[in-house]
């Protein structure tokens, strides 16, 4: 009998140190792992619902009407389930954001028109669309013709972000001074003008809300919305990216070049360490080069361009 309470009391002792033993460890791992999953994990998407009231460009969305707060949740939750791509969002704003807020209030139009690009294009260069629209701000060729946007060869201005921009604000102020809204202006950018005015008229009503239009376009401004909530506080929604995370914006000299005597346009396309979408064409029987395109090594240039 004694001899079997030892061993019982023995057991015991056992028992309780792998039991420390057991939970030591426990423990030690969880606070390992804790800064792991508090960077790395976010909440359910219901745990993101959508704000009380939201505005575009000041003007109020009526949120209080069911059926306008049920499509804004779709195109929320839709977007807010895209995580990677909300990250590379986030990542390009520190790129194209900086200079195009300086724009806005330059010219005092709201800031939340920058949200605008990021539906467009997602802040990328080369993005095209079905219809022939391209750049940051999805310019059809006629449009961007019409606010002063060249084409020709070996040039298209769409794609450059500064001119691109400026030709866009044109546009969105002039749609504004049409139909008296931003929200309006906005959808006007989507499907056009005429198309709005259209609608307008037929329905005899003024209120994007409770307009009926193409699809597309009615899904456009909510998910201009639903964009404009998540990237203006992403840590409220489980984005959390440091300042080095941010993409930085180009550094770059505007130079003019005068070229004299017979020109002829030359590809430089290949014949420098920019990639082919970045690649220029210039005009003359010679130039200098490193000047223009200071990534550009003289030995990479064509040999008609060198100078002799």
């Amino acid at each position: 009998m004694q001899l079997l309470y030892k061993h019982f009391i023995f057991f015991k002792r056992g028992f309780w140190l792998l039991s420390i033993t057991f939970f030591a460890m426990l423990a030690s791992i969880a606070l390992f792992l804790a800064p792991v999953f508090a960077q790395s994990t976010r909440l359910p998407l219901t745990s993101y619902p959508i704000p009380k009231e939201m505005d575009l460009c000041g003007e109020k969305v009526p949120l209080e009407d069911s059926s306008i707060r049920e499509r804004m949740e779709r195109e929320f939750f839709i977007v807010l389930g895209d995580e990677a791509q909300i990250i590379l969002w986030l990542k390009r704003t520190g790129k194209y954001f900086p200079e195009l807020e300086n724009i806005l209030k330059e010219k005092g139009m709201p800031q939340d028109l920058k949200y605008v690009l990021v539906a467009e294009s997602g802040l990328l260069t080369q993005s095209f669309s079905s219809k022939g629209a391209c750049g940051h701000w999805q310019f059809i060729q006629p449009t961007g013709e019409r606010y002063g946007l060249k084409k020709q060869e070996g040039i298209d201005e769409r794609f450059s972000f500064t001119k691109s921009t400026e030709a866009a604000l044109a546009y969105l102020k002039d749609l504004y001074n049409m139909f008296g809204n931003w929200t309006l202006a906005i959808a006007a950018y989507n499907c056009g003008e005429e198309r709005i005015r259209k609608e307008i008229e037929e329905q005899r009503i003024n209120n994007f809300y409770y307009l009926s239009l193409p699809q597309e376009t009615e899904r456009y401004i909510f998910r201009i919305l639903a964009i404009k909530t998540i990237l203006a506080s992403p840590e409220a929604y489980g984005f959390k990216l440091k300042m080095e995370d941010y993409y930085q914006p180009h550094e770059f000299d505007m130079v003019k070049v005068i070229l004299p005597g017979p020109r002829r346009r030359i590809p430089i396309t290949g014949r420098s360490r920019n990639s082919t979408r970045n690649s220029k064409a210039i005009t003359s029987r010679r130039a200098n080069i490193p000047s223009v395109f200071p990534k550009v090594q003289e030995k990479n240039s064509p040999s008609c361009l060198r100078q002799s």
